[in-house]
């Protein structure tokens, strides 16, 4: 009696376990079939939502302590999702483009910063993302110009990281 008990805990420990993940990165949800409705039982309320070319919009989710992967869901007019996406990545910022890219691009490509420094004195705000390079933690910054253009992207280990030793936050 006691080991049909444990097993069944187990079952239902593993279950709570893969819906926890799931509902972390959506990972459950269904390109062209799950709905938004979908979505916000699954992952709630986004943190930003930002409309895109087409009528389609895009719902963003930061997770983790520091926010250091934010999954963005892009939602069709007809509110059926269409792809479900890691987006604070290298191969993001690289899309980024100097004296090009606006701060709405910013936002379409990582999502909403997690902090935004005005810097008056050199005339421009630096938002900051916290992110992955592979397993180090790093820190972002793009700073935008006056003008509303990328003047410059850079990043540096995440120096509280490494004091605390390695291991995801």
């Amino acid at each position: 009696m006691m080991s049909r008990n444990r097993s069944r805990l187990l079952v239902v420990s593993l279950v709570a376990i893969a819906a926890g993940c799931a509902s972390y990165s959506g990972s459950n949800l269904v390109p062209g079939k799950s709905t938004a409705a979908e979505v916000e039982a699954t992952m709630g309320n986004p943190a930003d939502r930002i409309g895109a070319p087409g009528g389609d919009s895009v719902w963003y989710y930061p997770r983790g302590l520091t926010a250091r992967q934010t999954f963005a869901v892009r939602l069709g007019a007809d509110g059926v999702v269409r792809e479900v996406s890691q987006v604070r990545t290298l191969e993001n910022i690289a899309k980024l483009q100097i004296g090009r890219s606006t701060p709405d691009d910013v936002r379409a490509v990582l999502g909403p910063p997690d902090k935004i420094w005005p810097m008056r004195r050199i005339e421009r705000d630096v938002w900051e993302y916290t992110m992955y390079e592979d397993t180090r933690a790093i820190i972002v910054y793009v700073q935008i110009d006056p003008a509303g253009r990328v003047r410059e992207v850079f990043q540096v280990r995440d120096p509280f990281y490494d004091s605390r030793g390695s291991g995801k936050t």
